[in-house]
């Protein structure tokens, strides 16, 4: 498109159509490639009938990108090299701002740690489907997920980019968002969310039958972490569960 305007004149004319043909669809968009806050106003301001408003979030284009600063992006929720970008939190907050009666779901239709590929499409940064790409991940989605009401990962699987290997066998991405799934699901309480140092953090989450303690570490080096729970009621059984870069495999 030549504008945000001309997208927004190209949006009116084929939601009319939509919703002319089903008048109870759901409409929104675009998948911004960034929650610009430009693109993100001048959509908000120019689109007619939204339901939901949603962008991309990746945290670097550069494979180079250190793993501290890349790490610092996905609890910031904002790209590590792209200057001027909205959190998930500012984006919430615009559109909120822009559209107080029936506010839009905010979605991420895509969410990675890069998008470094090569001239085949290959992803070039191998720490994606690793123990750093499930830290990522999952810091991504606990720093984010109160702000967006749907995060898509890119992706399922395919050229080193996925939740899957080629070979059809989960990576250890897959896992940490697995147990991010059951242990931290929407709908969970998220009681305190704890920035430790720059490569970790730590959550609380409390569910309908636990009590839940998400930590995220993004080093290589074995720590000690020592957890006392407080204000909490009697603990009849504890356990642990974590994720090795072993052969993907969780414990």
């Amino acid at each position: 498109f030549e504008s945000i305007g001309h997208m927004c004149d190209s949006y009116n004319k084929i939601v009319e159509l939509i919703l002319a043909t089903d008048p109870g669809a759901r409409v929104g968009g675009p998948g911004f490639s960034a929650a610009s806050q430009k693109e993100l106003e001048g959509f908000l301001k120019g689109a007619k009938t939204v339901h939901f408003v949603s962008f991309h979030f990746h945290g670097t284009h550069n494979p180079l990108t250190g793993t501290e600063t890349l790490f610092r992006a996905a609890c910031d929720t904002r790209p590590a090299d792209t200057v001027g970008q909205l959190t998930f939190q500012q984006a919430k907050q615009l559109v909120a701002q822009l559209r107080p009666r029936g506010t839009p779901e905010v979605f991420v239709t895509e969410f990675a740690m890069t998008t470094a590929a090569d001239e085949g499409g290959q992803c070039r940064d191998e720490r994606v489907t690793g123990a750093f790409g499930g830290a990522w991940a999952a810091a991504a989605v606990l720093y984010g997920s109160p702000f967006v009401d749907k995060m898509v990962f890119h992706k399922i699987s395919g050229g080193g980019w996925g939740m899957v290997s080629d070979a059809g066998q989960p990576e250890t991405v897959y896992w940490a968002l697995w147990l991010m799934k059951n242990y931290a699901a929407r709908g969970a309480g998220r009681q305190q969310l704890f920035r430790i140092d720059e490569q970790t953090v730590a959550a609380t989450i409390k569910t309908r039958t636990a009590y839940n303690v998400v930590i995220c570490y993004a080093g290589s080096d074995p720590v000690e972490l020592r957890i006392r729970p407080m204000n909490a009621p009697k603990l009849k059984l504890v356990r642990d569960r974590y994720i090795r870069d072993v052969d993907a495999q969780w414990m």
